[in-house]
Protein backbone atom coordinates (compact mmCIF):
# COMPACT_ATOMS: atom_id res chain seq x y z
CA UNK A 1 0.00 0.00 0.00
CA UNK A 2 1.35 3.64 -1.11
CA UNK A 3 1.45 6.10 1.81
CA UNK A 4 -0.50 9.29 1.07
CA UNK A 5 2.68 11.34 1.46
CA UNK A 6 4.92 9.59 -0.84
CA UNK A 7 1.94 9.24 -3.66
CA UNK A 8 1.94 13.15 -3.02
CA UNK A 9 5.46 13.67 -2.64
CA UNK A 10 5.92 12.20 -6.38
CA UNK A 11 2.53 14.84 -7.91
CA UNK A 12 4.95 17.42 -6.37
CA UNK A 13 8.22 16.39 -7.72
CA UNK A 14 6.56 15.75 -11.44
CA UNK A 15 6.44 20.05 -11.25
CA UNK A 16 2.70 19.27 -12.90
CA UNK A 17 1.66 22.39 -10.96
CA UNK A 18 -2.05 22.58 -11.90
CA UNK A 19 -2.31 19.21 -11.55
CA UNK A 20 -0.99 19.53 -8.19
CA UNK A 21 -2.84 21.69 -6.81
CA UNK A 22 -5.58 20.71 -8.72
CA UNK A 23 -5.27 17.19 -6.87
CA UNK A 24 -4.98 18.58 -3.19
CA UNK A 25 -8.17 20.69 -4.00
CA UNK A 26 -10.23 17.53 -4.52
CA UNK A 27 -9.27 15.90 -1.18
CA UNK A 28 -8.53 19.17 1.36
CA UNK A 29 -11.45 21.97 -0.49
CA UNK A 30 -10.66 24.91 -2.52
CA UNK A 31 -10.25 27.18 0.53
CA UNK A 32 -7.06 25.03 2.12
CA UNK A 33 -5.52 24.51 -1.63
CA UNK A 34 -5.69 28.34 -1.76
CA UNK A 35 -3.49 28.76 1.56
CA UNK A 36 -0.65 26.76 -0.32
CA UNK A 37 -1.18 28.68 -3.44
CA UNK A 38 -0.68 31.96 -1.62
CA UNK A 39 2.68 30.39 0.32
CA UNK A 40 3.90 29.31 -2.59
CA UNK A 41 3.29 33.11 -4.74
CA UNK A 42 4.76 34.37 -1.42
CA UNK A 43 7.70 32.38 -0.80
CA UNK A 44 8.74 33.45 -4.98
CA UNK A 45 8.11 37.04 -3.83
CA UNK A 46 10.43 37.12 -1.22
CA UNK A 47 12.92 36.16 -3.00
CA UNK A 48 12.46 39.00 -5.43
CA UNK A 49 12.39 41.61 -2.68
CA UNK A 50 15.33 40.48 -0.46
CA UNK A 51 17.25 40.22 -3.95
CA UNK A 52 15.90 43.45 -4.45
CA UNK A 53 17.31 44.74 -0.90
CA UNK A 54 20.40 43.62 -1.46
CA UNK A 55 21.21 45.25 -4.81
CA UNK A 56 19.72 48.65 -3.32
CA UNK A 57 22.02 48.68 -0.69
CA UNK A 58 24.70 47.80 -2.97
CA UNK A 59 24.07 50.74 -5.32
CA UNK A 60 23.50 53.30 -2.41
CA UNK A 61 27.11 52.13 -1.03
CA UNK A 62 28.49 52.54 -4.05
CA UNK A 63 26.45 55.71 -5.10
CA UNK A 64 24.87 54.32 -8.33
CA UNK A 65 21.65 55.12 -9.09
CA UNK A 66 19.04 52.08 -9.89
CA UNK A 67 17.64 52.63 -13.55
CA UNK A 68 13.79 53.37 -12.38
CA UNK A 69 14.85 56.61 -11.12
CA UNK A 70 16.70 57.45 -14.04
CA UNK A 71 14.50 56.79 -17.00
CA UNK A 72 12.80 60.27 -16.78
CA UNK A 73 15.64 62.56 -16.07
CA UNK A 74 17.45 61.56 -19.44
CA UNK A 75 16.01 64.33 -21.24
CA UNK A 76 17.02 67.17 -19.16
CA UNK A 77 19.62 69.29 -20.30
CA UNK A 78 21.11 72.80 -19.58
CA UNK A 79 23.56 74.68 -21.78
CA UNK A 80 25.26 77.04 -18.87
CA UNK A 81 27.92 75.12 -16.73
CA UNK A 82 26.64 76.01 -13.54
CA UNK A 83 22.80 75.38 -14.23
CA UNK A 84 24.34 71.57 -15.12
CA UNK A 85 26.39 71.11 -11.64
CA UNK A 86 23.40 72.47 -9.86
CA UNK A 87 20.84 70.21 -11.44
CA UNK A 88 23.60 67.53 -10.66
CA UNK A 89 23.80 68.37 -6.64
CA UNK A 90 19.75 68.50 -6.83
CA UNK A 91 19.76 65.48 -8.85
CA UNK A 92 22.14 63.83 -6.50
CA UNK A 93 20.30 64.60 -3.44
CA UNK A 94 17.35 63.36 -4.53
CA UNK A 95 18.71 59.97 -5.96
CA UNK A 96 19.85 59.63 -1.89
CA UNK A 97 17.01 60.17 -0.70
CA UNK A 98 14.63 58.13 -3.08
CA UNK A 99 16.81 55.16 -2.43
CA UNK A 100 16.80 55.34 1.24
CA UNK A 101 12.50 54.88 0.41
CA UNK A 102 12.73 52.73 -1.79
CA UNK A 103 15.02 50.19 0.76
CA UNK A 104 12.42 51.39 3.71
CA UNK A 105 9.26 50.10 1.88
CA UNK A 106 11.35 46.84 0.30
CA UNK A 107 12.08 46.05 3.94
CA UNK A 108 8.38 47.12 5.18
CA UNK A 109 7.37 44.61 2.47
CA UNK A 110 9.68 41.81 3.10
CA UNK A 111 8.35 41.80 6.99
CA UNK A 112 5.07 41.91 5.48
CA UNK A 113 5.98 38.65 3.32
CA UNK A 114 7.38 36.90 6.27
CA UNK A 115 4.79 37.41 8.33
CA UNK A 116 2.13 36.37 5.84
CA UNK A 117 4.37 32.87 4.64
CA UNK A 118 4.26 32.18 9.06
CA UNK A 119 0.88 32.48 9.05
CA UNK A 120 -0.19 30.42 5.68
CA UNK A 121 1.88 28.29 7.36
CA UNK A 122 0.05 27.49 10.18
CA UNK A 123 -3.01 27.28 8.25
CA UNK A 124 -1.81 24.98 5.84
CA UNK A 125 -0.53 22.78 9.05
CA UNK A 126 -4.07 22.16 10.08
CA UNK A 127 -5.53 20.71 7.43
CA UNK A 128 -2.53 18.56 5.74
CA UNK A 129 -0.88 15.81 7.22
CA UNK A 130 3.03 16.49 8.94
CA UNK A 131 4.68 14.34 6.77
CA UNK A 132 3.11 16.04 4.27
CA UNK A 133 3.74 19.33 5.42
CA UNK A 134 7.36 18.50 5.66
CA UNK A 135 7.45 17.67 1.84
CA UNK A 136 6.10 20.65 0.92
CA UNK A 137 7.80 23.32 3.00
CA UNK A 138 11.38 20.95 2.06
CA UNK A 139 9.85 21.91 -2.06
CA UNK A 140 9.37 24.93 -1.29
CA UNK A 141 12.69 25.74 0.13
CA UNK A 142 14.09 24.82 -2.72
CA UNK A 143 12.19 26.54 -4.97
CA UNK A 144 13.28 29.76 -2.99
CA UNK A 145 16.66 28.80 -2.96
CA UNK A 146 16.56 28.43 -6.63
CA UNK A 147 15.18 31.63 -7.58
CA UNK A 148 16.87 33.33 -5.32
CA UNK A 149 20.06 32.44 -6.92
CA UNK A 150 18.91 33.25 -10.06
CA UNK A 151 17.59 36.58 -9.52
CA UNK A 152 21.18 36.99 -7.14
CA UNK A 153 23.26 36.35 -10.43
CA UNK A 154 21.09 38.86 -12.98
CA UNK A 155 21.41 41.32 -10.00
CA UNK A 156 25.35 40.84 -10.02
CA UNK A 157 25.47 40.95 -13.72
CA UNK A 158 22.59 44.33 -13.51
CA UNK A 159 25.30 46.02 -10.91
CA UNK A 160 28.64 45.77 -12.70
CA UNK A 161 27.55 46.68 -15.88
CA UNK A 162 25.84 50.02 -13.99
CA UNK A 163 29.17 50.27 -12.33
CA UNK A 164 31.28 49.77 -15.43
CA UNK A 165 28.85 52.75 -16.73
CA UNK A 166 29.07 55.02 -13.97
CA UNK A 167 33.34 54.43 -13.89
CA UNK A 168 33.38 55.63 -17.28
CA UNK A 169 31.04 58.81 -17.07
CA UNK A 170 32.60 60.30 -14.18
CA UNK A 171 36.18 59.90 -15.90
CA UNK A 172 34.36 61.76 -18.74
CA UNK A 173 32.48 64.19 -16.67
CA UNK A 174 35.73 65.22 -14.45
CA UNK A 175 37.08 66.48 -18.10
CA UNK A 176 33.98 67.78 -19.37
CA UNK A 177 33.11 69.71 -16.56
CA UNK A 178 36.00 72.23 -16.81
CA UNK A 179 35.19 73.12 -20.85
CA UNK A 180 33.23 75.40 -21.30
CA UNK A 181 32.70 77.16 -24.76
CA UNK A 182 31.99 81.15 -23.84
CA UNK A 183 32.11 82.03 -27.52
CA UNK A 184 29.58 81.94 -30.28
CA UNK A 185 31.61 79.62 -32.43
CA UNK A 186 31.20 75.72 -32.49
CA UNK A 187 34.68 74.27 -31.18
CA UNK A 188 35.51 70.60 -33.08
CA UNK A 189 35.65 68.07 -31.71
CA UNK A 190 39.10 67.27 -31.92
CA UNK A 191 39.93 70.39 -30.03
CA UNK A 192 37.81 69.21 -27.26
CA UNK A 193 39.67 66.20 -27.43
CA UNK A 194 42.59 68.01 -26.87
CA UNK A 195 41.15 70.19 -23.89
CA UNK A 196 40.29 67.56 -22.39
CA UNK A 197 44.09 65.87 -21.63
CA UNK A 198 44.45 68.75 -19.36
CA UNK A 199 47.55 71.03 -19.29
CA UNK A 200 49.95 68.29 -17.68
CA UNK A 201 50.82 67.06 -21.69
CA UNK A 202 50.01 70.78 -23.18
CA UNK A 203 53.18 71.67 -25.35
CA UNK A 204 56.32 73.73 -23.40
CA UNK A 205 55.65 77.22 -24.22
CA UNK A 206 59.10 78.84 -26.45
Amino acid sequence: MVHESDRLSNVYSRGEKMLRYLHMESKYGQNDVAEMKRYSNDNRKLANQRNRRIYLIKCRCHNIVPKFLVKNMSNISFDSLNLRRNFKNILTSFYQKTVNISIADTIYEIKNLEKGLKIAGEIIMEFVPTDLWHIYSDKEKIRYEKLFTEIKSRNIEKFNTKFQIQQSNQNSNNTNEWIENLSNTEVPEYANEMLKVGPKFAAALK
